[in-house]
């Protein structure tokens, strides 16, 4: 609800828009959409023990074998808050079940990883290019601010040209 929406002129408004946004963004990724309205976000964005409850009780109701999250060492607060969340959560899940959970960081305009400090890089059809693009095309009152759609893409050819093949020959490889 801090977002910068035009128009949307209370906290209420704001998070009625990008819950909208989110929403949409959801059915074009032919996925399913929940917001889980984190504490922290109204606690200057530090993430509490009601916070990785929430996302625990979450992961125990979806059991996912891996979960994607954005890097704690992104710059934006909110970012880094769930990435500490998602990795409590996880930490918690897998010792209590003893099943294998991986968290998949992905890279995005705040945090990019170091050239070798990534150990998978995901190629995708043209098609889902254009899927992914819906999505982040989804949430207009953030485009309008800033054009994420081209940075996404502007990130996407950095890395194309910025990965060695000889750097992705040894993935996969025993430990």
């Amino acid at each position: 609800h801090r977002a910068n929406i035009p128009g949307a002129d209370s906290a209420q408004a704001r998070t009625a828009v990008r819950r909208a946004e989110g929403a949409l963004e959801a059915q074009r990724l032919g996925s399913d959409f929940t917001a889980l309205n984190l504490p922290f976000y109204e606690k200057s964005y530090l993430p509490g023990n009601a916070d990785i409850a929430q996302f625990f009780a979450l992961l125990e109701t979806m059991h996912p074998t891996a979960v994607f999250s954005t890097s704690p060492q992104d710059r934006h607060p909110a970012h880094r808050a769930s990435a500490l969340v998602v990795q409590e959560a996880v930490r918690q899940y897998t010792q209590k079940y003893q099943k294998p959970l991986e968290i998949w960081f992905y890279e995005g305009p705040w945090h990019v990883f170091d050239r070798d400090a990534f150990n998978l890089v995901v190629g995708l059809d043209p098609d889902d290019v254009a899927i992914k693009m819906l999505g982040v095309l989804s949430h207009q009152s953030q485009v309008k601010r800033r054009r994420y759609d081209l940075a996404s893409e502007a990130l996407a050819r950095f890395r194309s040209i910025t990965v060695p093949e000889a750097n992705l020959s040894s993935f996969g490889e025993g430990s």
